[in-house]
């Protein structure tokens, strides 16, 4: 066996004879049961990060449809109130004319964003009750078959007096 001596400074590397004229670290060949070992946490690994990972990608699905949902609850109240609104002005209108059938009617939000809601009212008699109306509302906010929210009310008022006996 030929003896090499290690200069200061110089690498080592797997099979160099060290000093004495033994190799300072000898090459082995894998050992088949450490080496199927690691495979199989290899892969339990990449199983449990594709656990993670689908874990992940639901908490960030239902966080979107949250976002979404809570960014859409000011328009909805926006319908809601402007159908409330037009119930209550429906009501007016029929007490001071009982012949009211309704009207449609938009409005612009408060702060000129310029978007627009529009208002449907019909006022149907109820039959076999003359004295009886049924207010129907339909509000969309915004104006926009598309995007904009429906929102549906209907009421029965008592008129003041019945329309067919004036």
């Amino acid at each position: 066996m030929k003896r090499e001596t290690l200069k200061k400074g110089s690498g080592v590397f797997f099979g160099q004879l060290g000093p004495h004229g033994k190799q300072l670290w000898p090459k082995k060949t894998p050992d088949p049961v450490h080496a199927r070992r690691a495979g199989v946490v290899l892969i339990a690994v990449l199983v449990a990060l594709l656990i993670v990972m689908l874990i992940s990608a639901t908490i960030v699905r239902g966080l979107v449809v949250q976002h979404r949902l809570a960014s859409a609850e000011p328009i909805r109240a926006q319908a809601f109130w402007l159908a409330e609104s037009a119930l209550q002005r429906a009501q007016k209108q029929l007490e001071s004319n009982v012949d009211y059938d309704g009207e449609m009617w938009q409005a612009e939000l408060v702060s000129g964003g310029g978007e627009f809601g529009q208002v449907v009212i019909h006022v149907e008699p109820i039959e076999n009750e003359p004295g009886k109306r049924t207010i129907l509302v339909q509000a969309r906010f915004p104006n926009d078959p598309i995007n904009g929210v429906l929102e549906e009310r209907s009421l029965v008022v008592a008129t003041a007096r019945p329309a067919d006996e004036s």
